[in-house]
Parts: structure tokens; C-alpha cells; sequence
């Protein structure tokens, strides 16, 4: 069995975490209205409308993002505001990067993500609802991050996430969408996830799923944000009937074990 050596990373709080380039915040819900209704509507753009929100995540792997200083972006980062999932903690977040977190947040694994990852999962975070576009098509930008990186690219401790769409498809009316993963690598049908997505080099075998031939969307150990690594932001989209309700699954969970986090940041508003 594979030796992993962890190392407990200390979250800033206070007068440091306002220092750091990206600022995160649990969901403030208006009265009435649950944080999981909060989040997902965070996400939702003109011509969008969001009902039916479930939530299978812990409380604290989930909300909202800032990025603090847009004068000083972060390389390849190219969201301002939007709304973040870990499979840790989200105060944890935040860089400089200066150690690893690896949080267990005790959830389960997801049963979807784990045939993409083609292992089993753990500390999974899952928001699903409906959601009704006015359009033609759906889509949203996205960064994934990864603390895997680069030390697991092509082992087991695959960590992957998701989008997940089911509903009419117009280009195939006979055929709806289910639960159509829509979180690919620009121009494939490839899944994002660490071992798809990554430096191009292969750190160690064992793992089902080992891709090396997309690093132009992989930027290493972004010092404004914990992670190890992350991908450059990336577009997630699909074809849609318009006025027709389809349902929507964000998902990110752990590959194997609890043990390296890792998050997916969407844009707010990009719906």
C-alpha cells in the first residue's frame, strides 16, 4: 500500500485572510430561504430560473468566493466572483500555498463520480436542482483545483467532480440527456479530473484513467490559492430546448481516500 505523507496546513484567519487574493464566504441565505437555495442561485444568469435545490455536502465544504485584488489577477484565473465546492474545508482555501490540506469531512462518496474517476470516492460534496434556461444553451465557466497535484497524476487518488445534466436533448428528442457529464476537456468527451487534466508527466501507476496530452490548461502551484494545481478556466457547455426544466448535478469528491482536497470555483452569474 502506498505511503502518503501528509502535512497539516494552518488557516489564516483575520486581518490575514483579508491579505490573500481570494476571500471566501459561507452562504448568506435571505430569510426564508435554505443555503443550498442561497448557493444555487448565486449561479444563475439572465433567462435562468433555479427551483428544487438538494444539498449532500458538508455545511463547511461549501459558499462563496472572491477574488480580493482583480488589479493583480491570478495567472489563468479568470473569474472575479462566484461560488466554490471542496471536498474539505472551504475556510482552507485560500492561499499563499505553504503546506497541504487534507481534511476527512466524514460524507460520502458519489456513486457518479465514481464511475468517471473509475475508483471509489469519499468526502463527496453534491448540489442538485432545476433549472429552466430561456436559450438554446447552457453553459458556465469553471476552475478545478487539486492538492493531488502533482504528486498522484495517473494513481488511484483520482479526484474528480462533475456537472451532470439530465433533460431533453434537441439534437435527439428520442433520447434525453442522463445525467450527461458536461465538465470536459475543451474540444473531447474527456472528464476534467487530476489524472486527465495535469502536468503531463505520470507521478506514479495503479490508476484506471491516465491522460497526459492536455497540460496547456494546467497551471502549477498557484501561490494565491492552496492548491497544489489548477486548470485554466474552463468553459462547460450544452445544447438545451428552451423553457424546458432540466436537472442539474455539481459534483467533487475524493479519489480512494479523504485525503488531499481538492475544489471546483463557478463563476457567479455564468448560467
Amino acid at each position: 500500500m502506498l505511503i502518503r505523507i501528509l502535512f497539516l496546513f494552518l488557516f489564516v484567519t483575520g486581518l490575514g485572510l483579508q491579505a490573500q487574493p481570494i476571500l471566501v464566504f459561507p452562504p448568506q441565505p435571505d430569510v426564508g430561504q435554505t443555503e443550498g437555495e442561497y448557493f444555487a442561485q448565486q449561479l444563475a444568469g439572465s433567462g435562468v430560473e433555479i427551483t428544487n435545490v438538494d444539498v449532500t455536502c458538508n455545511p463547511d465544504s461549501y459558499g462563496l468566493f472572491r477574488n480580493s485584488n482583480p488589479d493583480a489577477p491570478i495567472p489563468n484565473f479568470g473569474i472575479e466572483l462566484g461560488v466554490a465546492m471542496t471536498t474539505g474545508y472551504l475556510e482552507n482555501v485560500p492561499g499563499p500555498s505553504t503546506g497541504i490540506v487534507s481534511d476527512g469531512v466524514g460524507s460520502p462518496g458519489d456513486t457518479d463520480l465514481a464511475a468517471i474517476a473509475q475508483v471509489n470516492t469519499q468526502d463527496a460534496c453534491v448540489i442538485e436542482f432545476d433549472i429552466t434556461p430561456i436559450g438554446e444553451t447552457l453553459s458556465f465557466r469553471y476552475v478545478f483545483g487539486s492538492e493531488e497535484y502533482d504528486s498522484y497524476v495517473c494513481s488511484v487518488f483520482n479526484d474528480v467532480f462533475a456537472f451532470l445534466i439530465t433533460g431533453p436533448d434537441p439534437n435527439d428528442p428520442a433520447t434525453p440527456y442522463d445525467k450527461k457529464n458536461i465538465a470536459l476537456i475543451p474540444g473531447t468527451d474527456i472528464p476534467v479530473a487530476v489524472s486527465t487534466v495535469n502536468d503531463g508527466n505520470s507521478d506514479e501507476g495503479g490508476g484506471l484513467v491516465c491522460i497526459l496530452d492536455y497540460a496547456e490548461y494546467y497551471n502549477d502551484v498557484i501561490p494565491e490559492i492552496e492548491f497544489e494545481g489548477l486548470t485554466d478556466t474552463l468553459t462547460a457547455f450544452v445544447e438545451v430546448v428552451p423553457c424546458q426544466t432540466y436537472r442539474l448535478k455539481l459534483a467533487i469528491a475524493d479519489g480512494v481516500d479523504s485525503n488531499l482536497d481538492s475544489g471546483v470555483f463557478i463563476e457567479a452569474g455564468s448560467f
